[in-house]
């Protein structure tokens, strides 16, 4: 509600943005706001709408506008819903008041929430889910007065106290309290705290948020999936890696400690390898000297070091449970060669020779550390997950010692990379504009040799003009320089926009607004059939929404992944009559 003509109100105390969405409901949340006790001196309402006109919830809001929100200052504003990224920041540029929230549409406003900022005390006898909702609304508040944000730091404080009390006297309740919390999105709690101390299982990763490193995020969103508090030995790898600080946000329900080790360590050198295993397992020792000792382990190659360390510590406690994933497969490369990485005569080395010998297994002739980090798994490891059956089958059937395969075999899970949450698709917005009228497709990742996109450009090339007109390629590269003159030779500027690549949650958020996502098998014929590798990407782009276009090797795990548009690799003409499906049943814009 405006003030009359002629007449300046003073600065309101709280300004709340709603962000409309068009999926929900925003009835619940408007009204309590009402019930705030809101008045046109204290609260403005600045609702940014992206629900594209939806006429419910335009009702919805000019109900509230009339009802329980008519004593206080109310603006509406509209944002085309291929930009409600952009909504948060427009509402706070709108807003007026000295304490900004943005609040989610969907969700009701905890009752009370602006008396207790402003000094009033919280009910004592508030439940798990009150208390939930009073830190959601707490978290809301953007920006403020110095005094209100220390009152928000301590009443969040309180209901942190809360719930560690609550773990502490049931330490079961854990999962129980990550479900209520992403339940009543609450997505910003300071996990840290709540975790400290809790942690009786244990991660060693070479690879780990919050460097941009595929192996690393898969692994963080194992622990995520799993849903148990787990410390984390990992390795810094800022030497040959972006940094991505918003990715810790995958683990953070479940993570107590991450301990990083310092120092540059190379990916392949056997040295760099055993002093990655020796800090390690320095870490570990003062770990379990805090808590006692570990339940469980759990490692992922890529990068192998992770293995050797992990293997050391099963050798030394029989008693842990040894949890180990292979990524890909570590002997050979995609084109079918052996991987090179010599093992040295070391203590490492030995105390893995003692532990063949001891547990009745032929001590391996071969002296790659590739193929060594295979067997010392197949030998020590408890459980074995691979990603596909492909993967699998390949690595056990070219096993030098088959009765390790056949002991690996009947230890083996088959588990597909983990789907995303879909309140990881929602932390971070890019800001990134697609034209109306056309269909957006969107592909992520680098081209390589025996993964390129070649057919999908000389189809984008065979289209007439109108048709080009229609469509967009938009390529998020880590090297965008190359592929921009390749791009310029082929007549295809404007119709591929080639960009740098982006940090995974955002790249997460903006895979939500394509209409069509783009993923690719590697090449692996004739040296592998049937290919054994299966894109992590995949799963990112299940959990999006969009559509997807695969582009397969026959046989290929991604050939039979019920994408929504496929055609072969290199295969031109079946790429050019996908694009022209696409124009014909997707709506872009």
């Amino acid at each position: 509600m405006a003030p009359p003509a002629g007449v300046e109100l003073e600065q309101p105390r709280f300004s709340l943005v709603v962000v409309v969405r068009a999926d929900a409901s925003t009835a619940g949340c408007l009204e309590s706001i009402g019930a705030q006790g809101v008045t046109a001196s204290t609260v403005e309402v600045v609702v940014v709408d992206g629900s594209g006109d939806d006429p419910d919830r335009y009702a919805e809001t000019e109900s509230a506008f009339a009802g329980s929100l008519a004593g206080c200052r109310t603006r509406r504003l509209t944002v085309d819903r291929r930009y409600l990224h952009e909504a948060r920041e427009i509402g706070l540029a709108a807003a007026r008041g000295a304490n900004r929230l943005v609040l989610d549409s969907s969700v009701p406003v905890a009752p009370g929430l602006l008396a207790l900022l402003g000094g009033a005390e919280p009910a004592a006898d508030l439940d798990l889910g009150a208390r939930l909702d009073l830190a959601r609304g707490l978290l809301a508040l953007a920006d403020g007065d110095p005094t209100t944000l220390r009152r928000r730091d301590e009443v969040l404080a309180d209901q942190v106290s809360w719930i560690r009390e609550l773990l502490d006297a049931d330490p079961e309740a854990h999962p129980r309290v990550v479900a209520e919390a992403r339940a009543r999105r609450v997505h910003e709690l300071p996990w840290a705290e709540i975790n400290r101390g809790r942690a009786r299982d244990l991660a060693i990763l070479f690879c780990f948020v919050p460097f941009i490193d595929t192996s690393g995020l898969v692994a963080a969103r194992r622990l995520r999936e799993a849903g148990i508090v787990t410390d984390v030995v990992s390795q810094d790898m800022s030497n040959s890696r972006r940094t991505d600080p918003v990715s810790l946000r995958i683990p953070a329900e479940v993570l107590d400690e991450l301990r990083m080790l310092p120092g540059k360590r190379h990916l392949v050198k056997w040295q760099a390898g055993r002093r990655f295993a020796e800090s390690a397992l320095e870490e570990v020792a003062k770990l379990e000297g805090e808590k006692g000792p570990y339940r469980s382990v759990y490692s992922r190659a890529m990068n192998q070091h992770s293995h050797f360390a992990a293997a050391i510590l099963k050798l030394r406690q029989p008693e842990i449970r040894w949890v180990a994933e292979f990524s890909d497969p570590l002997a050979y490369n995609a084109y079918g060669e052996s991987r090179v990485g010599d093992v040295e005569d070391d203590w490492l080395i030995e105390e893995l020779t003692a532990g063949f010998r001891r547990h009745g297994h032929e001590v391996p002739a071969i002296r790659d550390q590739f193929a060594w980090a295979e067997l010392v798994a197949y030998a020590f490891a408890d459980e074995i997950i691979y990603t596909n059956a492909h993967q699998r089958d390949l690595m056990l059937g070219y096993c030098s010692d088959q009765a390790l395969a056949a002991r690996a075999r009947g230890i083996t899970r088959v588990l597909h990379h983990p789907v995303p949450g879909a309140d990881l698709y929602d932390v971070v917005a890019p800001s990134y504009r697609l034209e109306r009228e056309r269909v957006h497709i969107g592909f992520f990742g680098n081209f390589y040799p025996n993964r390129g996109l070649s057919e999908v450009m000389d189809a984008l090339g065979r289209l007439g003009p109108e048709e080009r007109d229609r469509v967009q390629l938009h390529v998020f590269t880590s090297k965008p320089l190359g592929l921009r003159r390749l791009v310029e030779e082929a007549g295809l500027t404007g119709v591929i926009v080639i960009n740098t690549m982006l940090g995974y949650l955002e790249y997460l958020n903006l895979s939500t607004r394509f209409d069509v996502l783009l993923i690719n098998d590697y090449a692996t014929s004739p040296h592998f059939v049937p290919n054994p590798y299966l894109p992590a990407k995949l799963a990112d782009y299940r959990g999006s929404g969009a559509r997807i276009w695969a582009l397969y090797e026959a046989g290929s795990v991604l050939s039979s992944s019920d994408a929504d548009f496929a055609s072969p690799l290199g295969d031109t003409d079946s790429a050019t009559a996908v694009l022209r499906d696409m124009l014909s049943d997707v709506v872009g814009g």
